[in-house]
């Protein structure tokens, strides 16, 4: 690994409101988590939504929130013990935005340093004024070439990867 991939992720952590200490995986480029250890890994699925136009669903999360407090992201969270990533970005969309989706299509999966691993769906559809959830302020429809500034910067790597 090389040490602007891991200034990334030590960035990543530090955006999404981990109080931890640099371990080995974070700060030797020669050290990782062991990925199918489930007691190290914490796992999460978001869902990119997009409307007929392109544009991407981002919400606004909470000044106050633990994790990414204040930034654009898609919506998202924890993956339960009994869920897959698939149940786990519907469940999470549902209560995030009281939308229901299917035909999920994986566009990204990523072990990252610290033991996360994010998978993110996309998910086309009919543009909706999502209900959101007290996790949310705002949401936006935006064109991922031109994404607001302070976007997570999962979101980025996860458009990135779709084309």
């Amino acid at each position: 690994m090389k040490q602007e991939d891991i200034d990334r992720m030590n960035t990543f952590f530090e955006t999404v409101g981990y109080d931890v200490e640099p371990a080995d995986h974070m700060t030797d480029p020669d050290a990782a988590a062991d990925p199918d250890d489930e007691e190290q890994t914490r796992r999460y699925a978001g869902v990119a939504y997009f409307e007929p136009e392109g544009r991407v669903l981002l919400c606004r999360r909470r000044p106050d929130a633990i994790a990414s407090p204040g930034v654009w992201a898609f919506p998202g969270g924890a993956i339960e013990a009994d869920e897959t990533a698939e149940e786990a970005a519907v469940r999470e969309m549902r209560e995030e935005t009281k939308r229901d989706i299917t035909d999920l299509e994986q566009i990204h999966a990523e072990q990252q340093p610290g033991g996360v691993h994010f998978t993110t769906f996309a998910v086309h559809g009919e543009k909706f004024a999502p209900k959101l959830c007290a996790e949310h302020t705002a949401f936006i429809w935006a064109d991922p070439d031109d994404l607001p500034e302070d976007t997570h910067p999962g979101v980025t790597v996860a458009l990135a990867q779709k084309d």
